[in-house]
Order: structure tokens, then sequence, then C-alpha cells
């Protein structure tokens, strides 16, 4: 990931600079985990593959224990993909 992303999406990210802070680095890491986020939906050629990178990627910075991914499909929303639930 380049710098590039990096001072972009600082321009649309609000980054704490006064304040209680938990954790210093919080910002600066959801900011990476954007701009890779990014990266891959720019250059996706398998959706469903593209999913579950992303879940990998952002699940355990996030805490994400439940998610759900729907497409639209005829004027309704389809399940595609999800996790952290049993059927």
């Amino acid at each position: 990931m380049g710098q590039s992303w990096d001072i972009a999406l600082e321009q649309y990210v609000d980054i704490p600079t006064s304040g209680p802070v938990i954790d210093p680095e919080l910002p600066h890491r959801r900011l990476a985990l954007a701009a890779e986020a990014a990266e891959r939906l720019l250059a996706v050629e398998d959706s469903a593959r593209m999913v579950d990178e992303l879940r990998a990627l952002i699940q355990s910075e996030l805490r994400l224990d439940v998610f759900f991914n729907y497409r639209p499909l005829g004027g309704r929303l389809v399940l595609e993909a999800r996790d952290g639930l049993t059927p």
C-alpha cells in the first residue's frame, strides 16, 4: 500500500487529535484498513472471494462476530454470504 492512499484517505477519515485516547495507533490502523479495503475493491475480479478476504482483513480489528452480505437482484436483496451464525 502506497503513501498516496494514506494521504488521499486522510482527507475523508477523521483522525482525532485531542481527547482521551485508549489506543493511539487505532486511528492509523483503521485508516490503513480502509486503504487496503479500497485497494481490493478496486481490483476485484471475483466478488465472492473478495468478500471473504475483506471479512478476514477487518474481522479482528473491528471485533466482527457476525456479518451479512446482501446484493440487489430484481428489486430485492439476496443474501450472498454470512458468517457467525448457524443456518
